[in-house]
């Protein structure tokens, strides 16, 4: 065997090597820049290979006008995925914030993956971090690290000398619960502890429950877990925009039933879309709403789905949580808070759901918003601009608020 059959052989395994490791990757609900443009680059090389040996062989064969197409097509999706990429018109929140990889919003089992091998969990937890590991959130904007403790919650440690006598209001929420884009002592539920706790008649612990990435389906696990360690006296729902569309994604209240390894209707086209920015493209040009692969209509049906199962997840939180009060935590994101107006008539269907039910305390931000006198000049500083999460005084403003709700409320001696 010559020394050029020995380097094409090793050149084809390679590439097989690589479509398979890129395959792997797109199931585990990730896409890497570096596979992407990889696969590009070795199908030209392979085709341009197989051009100049067909060539030379048969140049006036079939096969070898066959080849000269693929790879003159394949070069132009090359240069057209890499302008779109550049373009950054069809990039997701992880492409724009972390540049490399492109998360999926249908499963994430790569970091269930990942805490099995790098941390050794045998059986992680969807619904909490990684128990007393530490974890780097870095975007274009920021970059913070967040312990988490052995529940795996960003928080301190819960001693007996802690807890004991002290009133309890757990946190259970997303990544803006968890404080993303702001230092532990900055998340929301930190700041309302400090305000509680600078009032002498008032002795509360405060525990942030939140984790990024969660949503109202988790929020149910996370309570039923959290509940064997801790005894809330009051808990805080947040619930946003996003988390319709994380159920639209992932799935209702059924998707733990059997594995915590989901996969939950995933698109078959999806796995295209991940990495293909040329398909993107023409997803944007066929749906309202390319990503979920759907039109206005079907959209609808789907939100309303959402709706339902976020409200049934509450209510089944609310009757685990017998004979106390449940703060209901209803937040804008970025352009929701801009335009003073939530995306989806849902949020408002929730909101109204709750509001007469002496179980709920019903706060919504945008309602704080509206009456904020500075509003215009106040909300585009408390975001990060491309991140869309809260910066330091984004949350501090929420903690302030909920302190003024729990204070009213407390004075009345309704909660």
């Amino acid at each position: 065997m010559t020394k050029k059959k020995v380097l094409n052989i090793i050149f084809i395994i390679l590439f097989l090597g690589l479509i398979l490791f890129h395959i792997i990757l797109l199931i585990l609900g990730r896409a890497w820049i570096f596979t992407t443009l990889s696969f590009y680059a070795g199908l030209l090389l392979l085709l341009f290979l197989s051009y100049k040996r067909f060539r030379r062989k048969k140049p006036q064969g079939k096969a070898l006008k066959i080849i000269y197409v693929l790879l003159v097509t394949v070069f132009v999706f090359f240069v057209a995925d890499i302008i779109l990429r550049v373009s950054g018109k069809f990039s997701s929140y992880s492409e724009k914030n972390y540049s490399l990889f492109y998360v999926s919003p249908y499963n994430d089992n790569f970091s269930l993956l990942r805490r099995k091998i790098f941390y050794g969990e045998k059986n992680p937890l969807p619904f909490i971090a990684s128990p007393g590991k530490e974890y780097k959130f870095k975007t274009t904007e920021f970059e913070f690290i967040h312990k988490y403790n052995s529940l795996g919650l960003r928080e301190k440690e819960f001693t007996d000398e802690l807890l004991t006598g002290r009133e309890i209001i757990l946190c259970i929420g997303d990544s803006f619960t968890e404080g993303v884009g702001a230092e532990y002592e900055n998340s929301w539920p930190q700041v309302l502890e400090r305000k509680l706790r600078d009032r002498e008649e008032y002795d509360f612990v405060v525990i942030n429950a939140g984790i990024s990435g969660s949503d109202p389906i988790k929020y149910v696990y996370a309570y039923n877990y959290l509940n064997n360690y801790i005894n809330p006296d009051y808990i805080i729902i947040s619930i946003g925009s996003n988390d319709l569309l994380d159920i639209i994604f992932k799935g209702g209240i059924e998707r733990y039933e059997k594995d915590n390894f989901y996969q939950w209707n995933v698109p078959k086209g999806h796995y295209l879309y991940s990495w293909n920015f040329v398909f993107r493209a023409i997803c944007n040009l066929i749906y309202d709403y390319p990503e979920i692969y759907c039109n206005e209509k079907e959209f609808r049906v789907k939100l309303s789905f959402a709706c339902g199962e976020i409200i049934r997840a509450i209510h089944k939180i609310s009757t685990e949580f017998l004979d106390k009060k449940i703060v209901l935590f209803i937040y804008p994101d970025q352009q929701e808070a801009k335009t003073l107006k939530y995306r989806y008539e849902e949020m408002n269907l929730i909101k109204q759901e709750f509001i007469n039910d002496e179980t709920f305390i019903v706060v919504d931000q945008i309602s704080f918003y509206k009456k904020h006198p500075d509003k215009k000049q106040l909300i585009p500083k408390i975001y990060h601009n491309i991140d869309g999460h809260c910066n330091s005084k984004g949350y501090n403003l929420w903690g302030e608020y909920l302190f003024d709700i729990f204070d009213e409320q407390l004075g009345k001696n309704k909660i």
